[in-house]
């Protein structure tokens, strides 16, 4: 009955590394930098210089 014991010991064991594998590909995954950041533009120009046309 011993023997028993220790198979269900490892079969409980490696249960749980599965699930802890599980939980690890399904964490979010986080960039390790962020992408650089875009100047706005000055206020005191328009973008687009011309007129609509009509």
């Amino acid at each position: 009955m011993n023997s028993q014991n220790k198979v269900s010991d490892q079969q409980a064991q490696e249960h749980d590394k599965l699930e802890q594998q599980k939980k690890a590909a399904r964490a979010p995954q986080i960039p390790a930098k962020e992408a650089p950041k875009d100047k706005p533009a000055p206020p005191s120009k328009p973008i687009w210089d011309k007129p609509d046309s009509s």
